[in-house]
């Protein structure tokens, strides 16, 4: 469900549009647009997305969405018992982001003029794979990729993952209000709540 909205934001559904209200549970097909706002959303098992400004997010289903502009940060929660198996999966206009363990990951669709869109990877931690149809490259904890239509993904590279810019500190200042302090006295099957 949204459960923040800071700005300008739309929700898509049915053909209609309208401000995207906090506490409005998503559907499959439901569409969220930011229009330089940002928004929080929370998924049943805890974890989160945000939005940055001038985004687009598709949802698909509970583990799989489109991110067809603009970037977002995913924080994935632990499967919440060795039974469950961990997938989510974001598609993007020329490469899809496969993950399966819990941690934080910053995904981008990168314009530039005269070519077609490129994907950026960014994992914060954890670790994920940042797949096309020309080729597949796994990244691990501080590590990101870069993917367009017609080649390969980039090989993984380091980046200083503590260079935050606005949207970093947003959604981390999002993050500890959400939780507060006594979120970490609670067990993990409780803290999202």
């Amino acid at each position: 469900h949204i459960s923040f909205v800071d700005g300008a934001a739309l929700l898509e559904r049915d053909g209609r549009a309208e401000a995207a209200p906090a506490s409005m549970p998503l559907l499959a097909g439901d569409r969220v647009r930011t229009e330089g706002g940002r928004v929080e959303i929370l998924f049943t098992d805890g974890s989160t997305l945000h939005l940055d400004g001038n985004s687009t997010v598709d949802f698909q289903s509970d583990e799989v969405i489109r991110l067809l502009n603009g970037r977002v940060r995913l924080n994935i929660l632990s499967s919440g018992g060795a039974n469950r198996s961990l997938a989510y999966r974001v598609d993007a206009p020329s490469a899809w982001v496969q993950i399966s363990r819990p941690g934080e990951y910053r995904i981008s669709v990168l314009g530039v003029a005269g070519r077609e869109p490129e994907v950026e990877l960014a994992v914060l931690r954890g670790g994920a794979d940042l797949v096309n149809e020309d080729g597949r490259t796994t990244l691990a904890a501080g590590e990101r990729a870069f993917a367009r239509a017609g080649a390969g993904p980039s090989p993984s590279y380091v980046f200083n993952s503590a260079a935050w810019d606005t949207f970093d500190r947003w959604s981390e200042a999002r993050r500890d209000s959400r939780l507060g302090v006594s979120a970490e006295y609670l067990p993990d099957t409780v803290q999202a709540y």
